[in-house]
């Protein structure tokens, strides 16, 4: 304590080797050196970590949800306008944001949202106070035996008219909870699919739907209930509380239908999927199982209200074909990654179920 200042230990230095002449006498110059150039190292990581602003931050978190390089995103960067984030990417997205900042802003996304305004959001929390949102209730709904009952009425209605066959039902898990991801063609698709489930597996299903057919007279209540709906705004915005609730029925072996281009097919031909089924495989942990349906355009094009009932030009049915494939396992993949899997994969299944119909 009595020392003078300039012989008082200031810091202490850690080196793998001590330099030394071949005396064995440590080199001093050397060791000094090294000292300045680790001292160097630690003030630069220090300002770097000064200089990350709640701005880079937040264009760091738009851009790894976007899939996009961070240099493609400044302030006035519209996300949702701008940007390929879809629903289930929003919510993703908005984990992030509360998770890095401590403040949840998802009530404020809209379609005019910049970075800016994100960011002004999470410096401001006394502004972001919930509002109610248009859908307050949590999907999906726990099912009973009359929901199934419902469900199963318009099932029999609709195999006495259409010829549904299913193949590759053996590629659903039983002991754990999956995503099938299938194209997208009729208003009847969910119906298709699910005839590939026993009652107990379709009492733990449920599908995604937009947020139009969620309105609150009795017919559409029970649609809702019995076929397990969870409400998705196709501009990109859905309620994370029912992102959370479908995360823990995941977790609970339940299966959930996405539909991953987003909206029904113009012709009949799936062509390109979204990335939010793979945001939520990968949160999940859960396999995404491609599945194909073929024939249902024929039956319930879009732009019609009506669904045909019979063939009248073939004098026969509406043949449907349902096809599900292999699991694709999200396992260490990336969003990009594992989207492209199970794209190329229901695209194998559609030129596969074509050549059959095409054969016969």
């Amino acid at each position: 304590a009595n020392l003078v200042n300039h012989m008082k230990i200031a810091k202490v230095h850690f080196v793998n080797e001590i330099p030394r002449t071949s005396l064995s006498k440590p080199k001093r110059y050397l060791l000094k050196k090294l000292a300045m150039e680790q001292e160097n190292i630690q003030t630069h990581q220090t300002t770097e970590t000064q200089e990350e602003t709640t701005l880079s931050k937040m264009i760091k978190i738009v851009a790894k949800v976007a899939c996009v390089k961070k240099e493609d995103i400044s302030e006035t960067t519209k996300v949702f306008q701008e940007l390929t984030i879809d629903s289930l990417s929003s919510v993703d997205m908005a984990i992030e944001i509360e998770s890095t900042f401590g403040v949840n802003i998802e009530k404020h996304f809209t379609q005019d949202i910049t970075v800016a305004d994100m960011v002004c959001l999470v410096e401001n929390p006394s502004q972001t106070e919930e509002k109610i949102s248009e859908i307050s209730d949590v999907y999906p709904k726990n099912k009973t035996n009359s929901d199934y009952r419902a469900y199963n009425i318009v099932r029999k209605v609709i195999t006495a008219f259409h010829k549904v066959n299913v193949d590759g039902t053996d590629n659903i898990p039983n002991d754990k909870g999956y995503i099938i991801c299938a194209n997208h063609v009729s208003k009847l698709d969910l119906m298709y699919i699910s005839m590939a489930l026993s009652k107990e597996k379709f009492q733990k299903f449920c599908c995604m739907a937009k947020k139009e057919l969620f309105r609150n007279d009795p017919i559409s209540r029970q649609l809702i209930k019995s076929t397990g709906m969870v409400p998705v705004d196709r501009s990109g915005l859905t309620n994370s509380k029912s992102m959370q609730s479908l995360i823990e029925k995941l977790n609970d072996n339940w299966g959930v239908l996405i539909h991953p281009e987003g909206t029904r097919s113009k012709d009949g031909i799936f062509r390109t999927m979204k990335n939010g089924a793979s945001v939520l495989a990968i949160d999940a942990n859960v396999p995404i199982i491609p599945a194909y349906i073929n024939g249902a355009f024929e039956a319930c094009p879009k732009g019609t209200k009506l669904i045909n009932f019979y063939n009248w030009d073939k004098k026969q049915k509406y043949h449907i074909d349902v096809k599900f494939g292999k699991p694709v396992y999200p396992d260490d993949k990336t969003v990009n990654s594992l989207t492209e899997e199970v794209q190329n994969a229901i695209l194998t299944l559609q030129d596969e179920l074509k050549k059959r119909v095409e054969s016969n």
